[in-house]
């Protein structure tokens, strides 16, 4: 019987994680003019990070999507030439023993 694996070294790599980015948000909690046209506010600096962090996810997720598409067709493709490979051997072995 095996012994469950034990979850604490995970646990810990989560709470350094959770102890770096609650530091790096009380470093950079000073506000920030940002300008975007004519509309001007004050934000936290890592409130603004972390927008722009969630903005490059959104536009990295939306730059792959077509790519996955791509990808599915390309393999989709290539199972179906296989399939015709395999036949065509088929034949061809059948004609070379008659």
């Amino acid at each position: 019987m095996e012994k469950p694996k034990s979850n604490i070294g995970r646990i810990i790599f989560a709470l350094i994680i959770i102890l770096i980015i609650v530091i790096f948000s009380v470093q950079n909690s000073a506000h920030t003019d940002v300008k975007i046209f004519f509309w001007k506010t004050s934000v936290p600096l890592v409130l603004l990070l972390f927008l722009c962090f969630i903005g490059g996810i959104c536009l990295s997720l939306i730059a792959i999507f077509p790519m996955r598409k791509y990808i599915k067709a390309q393999a989709r493709l290539i199972e179906e030439l296989q399939t015709r490979n395999d036949i065509l051997d088929t034949q061809n072995k059948q004609n070379n023993q008659k």
